[in-house]
């Protein structure tokens, strides 16, 4: 089962490029017949197509989009904009079901961009028509764009076509990395596929009242926290696959994923209170950087980046930036694991720079390191695994050694 993961490029709906590549790498990671394949829908490139309603205007940026009839090249579309006037409505997804939660805190977002269900679900449809994707594969769009339901993703109309609304997910976990709720919300509607025979059964299918099951509709879209610690498949949601002649398979790389996202959910909340942060696992001459405690999550770094922080892991007693000129050789052996052979004069030529406190690209390297390690351990922990140090002092990263690993 091949399942397509898109974004597009277009500015008021782009994901973050950082997390959509998380998302693939944290799902390709998992072992099973499901594959996932990551895709663009790049409005600045594509050809035009016969029914084709989405029309994007290079030189002014605008967009313009309508579902039943063509639009003027020039015409200068908006995406609509809705008003919260509170955090209720916020995080309420419409639909049949009363709530009568409390009004907690106003911290939420006050306005946003959205569009129709069919909209997304035409941009699904143009990406399979472009690609020549088959009937019978999936096509999920992850769009920071809201929908008209404020629901966190949905199904269209031919049941392999959806999208994930990928923003917000900071205001239902204060500290969790987007990749992961994104990654369940995917898995959850191919649990609905394997589970239900079609569209109308999936819909008609999901529990209005939440029971931490990963069928739940969350009409209270904080309740989705609960399903997401539990990670759990109901027994009626069971009995339903059953019936349905499921092909197991599918059920445990599914439910691999789902206990992968309830780990490291759970252990950013608790390592904190415990003192205890994850583990680093060094893997394999190229050095793979796995967090094992929090879903196996690989801190990606490119190679300068990977080069420099394992510099510091084998350097605990912390090294002055301006004395990084001094190791120079270490940094070019390090850094020559991740380039083709061959190439010397490259290697030394970006450590040269990696090294020259005056250039730049030292400050940069170290920056996109530490966007990254928040990224993948949450602010709480980040402290331990940054390199870090007073101005004129050794730079160094706090972890207690007895928590990484190597392995061949």
């Amino acid at each position: 089962m091949k399942v397509h993961l898109i974004y597009s490029t277009l500015s008021q709906e782009k994901i973050d490029l950082e997390i959509f590549e998380n998302v693939i790498d944290f799902l390709q990671q998992s072992t099973g017949p499901i594959q996932f394949i990551s895709g663009v829908l790049d409005y600045q490139s594509m050809p035009l197509l016969k029914h084709d309603h989405v029309n994007f205007n290079v030189k002014k940026n605008s967009f313009n989009y309508t579902s039943n009839e063509s639009v003027e090249p020039t015409q200068k579309a908006q995406f609509k904009v809705r008003k919260w006037l509170n955090e209720k409505k916020f995080r309420t997804q419409k639909g049949k079901i009363e709530n009568s939660a409390p009004e907690p805190n106003l911290d939420f977002p006050r306005e946003e961009f959205y569009k129709p269900w069919d909209y997304f679900f035409d941009q699904c449809l143009r990406f399979r028509e472009i690609n020549s994707i088959p009937e019978q594969e999936h096509v999920f769009l992850l769009s920071n764009l809201g929908n008209d339901k404020n629901w966190f993703g949905s199904i269209g109309p031919g049941g392999r076509d959806y999208f994930i609304h990928t923003a917000n997910w900071n205001f239902y976990f204060k500290d969790a990395d987007e990749q992961f709720p994104i990654a369940y919300e995917v898995m959850v509607w191919m649990l609905r596929h394997i589970m239900f025979g079609d569209r109308e059964s999936m819909l008609n299918g999901i529990h209005a009242v939440s029971k931490g099951c990963a069928n739940d509709f969350c009409q209270d879209k904080k309740q989705i926290q609960l399903k997401m610690r539990t990670a759990d498949v109901c027994h009626q949601c069971m009995e339903k696959l059953e019936a349905n002649s499921y092909n197991p398979l599918y059920l445990a790389q599914i439910l691999d994923v789902f206990e992968r996202v309830r780990l490291n959910l759970l252990f950013r909340e608790r390592a904190v209170l415990l003192n205890r942060p994850s583990r680093i696992e060094v893997v394999g001459f190229n050095r793979l950087l796995l967090l094992p405690d929090l879903g196996n999550t690989e801190l990606k770094l490119n190679p300068k980046e990977k080069t420099l922080y394992l510099f510091f892991l084998n350097h605990p007693e912390g090294v002055r930036l301006n004395h990084l000129c001094d190791h120079q050789r270490e940094l070019e052996q390090l850094y020559s694991r991740f380039v083709r052979s061959g190439e010397s004069n490259t290697v030394r030529e970006a450590i040269e720079r990696l090294v020259d406190v005056i250039d730049p690209n030292q400050h940069q390297v170290l920056s996109r390191i530490k966007s990254k390690i928040i990224r993948a351990v949450g602010s709480k922990m980040a402290p331990l695994y940054l390199i870090s140090g007073e101005r004129d002092e050794p730079k160094k990263i706090n972890l207690d050694r007895e928590f990484v690993v190597y392995r061949d």
